[in-house]
């Protein structure tokens, strides 16, 4: 029984941290697309250099990040 709970963690992390690393990489392409406007190319590449699942999980190990369960999903 504890590797199945420890499957339904793990897949409710994994549907969470999708999430997260979507809302992050709209973000990002927001914040790219006015800093073309503004930034060097050293800047820009600073700013979009860590992969967005990986702020996700970050974020998530660091406890930045909560859920709350509804009927069908994570919100």
């Amino acid at each position: 029984m504890p590797l199945i709970i420890g499957l339904m963690v793990a897949a409710i992390v994994l549907a969470i941290a999708a999430k997260r690393a979507r809302q992050i990489n709209d973000m990002i392409h927001g914040v790219r697309d006015q800093a073309l406007l503004t930034m060097q190319a050293p800047q820009i590449a600073q700013i979009t250099s860590t992969k967005p699942l990986t702020l996700a999980l970050e974020e998530i190990a660091g406890g930045d990040v909560s859920y709350e369960r509804t009927k069908d999903s994570y919100k």
